[in-house]
């Protein structure tokens, strides 16, 4: 289901100061739930138009305002499309968050499996031929393939995998593969061995110990 989304500006009257100015503050709302941050511009009050959100007049110092506020428009819908594209949702506070810089964005699992490829092809001395460097391939993209079937995305944040997950991969590749036990097994060995170089790298910190030895 998407998320409703808004962004508004507005002027906070009752922090106007000595120069006449008052902070103009962005509102994201998502799902009817607000947050708010200071876009570090001002404005004095008068000089705003409430019904349209914006800066009144077209004098420098509105069309000045007015195209930073479209700019920072464009870069919040920017992180609320890249987030729903990678987490497949959102909240207002993320959004926010996103803006400010206050979060790092997180890997997903197919990133650490590019990874993994990439530098197993390195070993193997570009040899793309490799019957291993192939399974770990086909590996992904038979992930990619479940979790577009399972959850309509082709990636996930790898801190979103449990076992329920594994479980389910496992399944899909048997029901829709014809493959035996063992060979879907082999399939789930080898994602289980992208999660553990995924968390060797120290980029990880969930802790994938329940993943271990199940199914």
């Amino acid at each position: 289901m998407r998320s409703t989304f808004k962004l508004l500006y507005f002027v906070k009257r009752n922090a106007v100061k000595k120069n006449g100015n008052a902070p103009i503050i962005a509102r994201i709302t998502i799902d009817q739930v607000v947050a708010q941050f200071n876009t570090k511009l001002e404005i004095n009050p008068a000089h705003w138009s409430v019904e349209l959100g914006k800066a009144s007049g077209r004098t420098a110092e509105a069309v000045h305002i007015n195209s930073m506020l479209e700019s920072i428009r464009s870069t919040v819908h920017q992180h609320y499309h890249a987030l729903m594209a990678q987490d497949g949702y959102v909240t207002a506070e993320l959004v926010k968050n996103a803006f400010l810089g206050k979060i790092a964005r997180e890997r997903t699992l197919i990133e650490f499996f590019k990874q993994h490829n990439e530098q197993y092809l390195q070993k193997v001395k570009m040899n793309t031929t490799d019957k291993t460097y192939s399974r770990y391939e086909l590996t992904k993209k038979r992930l990619m393939e479940f979790m577009k079937f399972k959850y309509s995305v082709s990636d996930m944040l790898i801190k979103d995998i449990n076992v329920v997950f594994i479980e389910d991969f496992l399944l899909y590749i048997k029901n829709n593969y014809g493959c035996s036990h063992n060979t879907a097994m082999k399939f789930v060995q080898r994602f289980r061995t992208v999660v553990n170089f995924a968390k060797n790298t120290g980029l990880v910190t969930a802790d994938f110990r329940e993943l271990s030895g199940k199914v």
